[in-house]
């Protein structure tokens, strides 16, 4: 669960950006195919930060998936 004491947390950099990859999405091997693989969008989080706003390594997770917006809970 995150932790309710965020005093520790930089305020001072409230946001983070992050540039969103391209990844090709795994299918099993075709000698026939000849479209190009599928690509999917990818990102990765990490850092100091997420500690200090109260997360943990191996913490079970909810993202609520809205309209060009994510929000990350402990589950």
């Amino acid at each position: 669960m995150a932790d309710a004491n965020l005093k520790a947390f930089d305020d001072a950099h409230p946001s983070r950006s992050v540039t969103i990859q391209q990844s090709p999405r795994w299918q099993p091997y075709s000698p026939k195919r000849r479209a190009a693989p599928l690509l999917v969008p990818w990102f990765k989080l990490s850092g100091r930060w997420l500690e200090q706003a109260g997360f943990h390594p191996r913490q079970h997770l909810k993202i609520e998936v809205q309209h060009e917006r994510l929000v990350i809970t402990p589950a």
